[in-house]
C-alpha cells in the first residue's frame, strides 16, 4: 500500500477542516455589550491611551466623561476632544493627586449622568503619577 495518497488526503482534510472552522468562527454571531445608557469615566485623557480610548468609546455610542488635567485651563487634549467628538463626550477637570478635584469631579459626573443611566458602567483609571526615587 502506497502511503502518499493517504498522507495527501489526510493533509487536505486537515486544511479543509481548519478553513471551515475559521469560517464558522468568523460568521458566528458575536455577543456585544449594548451601549444604551452606559456612561464611562476615563482619567488621563489629555493625550495617549486615555485620549484615544475616549474618542473610540464616544464613536461606539457611550457617554464619556473624559478626565483631563488641563480641562479648565484650555489644555490641547481637552480642546481636541470637544472639537472631534460628539456631545456625549464631556471633559472633566481632574488632578488625581488632589482630593478636592477628585470630589469635584465626582459631583460633576453625578450631575451630568444622562437620564436612564444607573451610575457609571466603567471607570478607566489611566492617569499616571510618577514620583522619582
Amino acid at each position: 500500500m502506497d502511503v502518499t495518497p493517504v498522507l495527501y488526503y489526510f493533509c487536505v482534510g486537515i486544511l479543509l477542516g481548519s478553513v471551515g472552522y475559521c469560517v464558522v468562527l468568523y460568521l458566528a454571531p458575536k455577543s456585544r455589550v449594548a451601549v444604551n445608557n452606559k456612561a464611562v469615566f476615563i482619567t488621563g485623557c489629555d493625550s495617549g491611551f486615555g485620549y484615544q480610548l475616549a474618542k473610540r468609546l464616544d464613536s461606539l455610542g457611550y457617554t464619556v466623561f473624559a478626565g483631563c488635567l488641563l480641562a479648565d485651563s484650555g489644555g490641547e487634549g481637552s480642546k481636541k476632544l470637544r472639537a472631534e467628538c460628539s456631545s456625549r463626550l464631556r471633559t472633566v477637570q481632574i488632578d488625581v493627586t488632589d482630593d478636592g478635584q477628585v470630589q469635584a469631579a465626582v459631583q460633576q459626573v453625578r450631575g451630568q449622568l444622562p437620564t436612564g443611566t444607573n451610575g457609571l458602567y466603567a471607570l478607566v483609571n489611566n492617569a499616571g503619577v510618577c514620583q522619582p526615587g
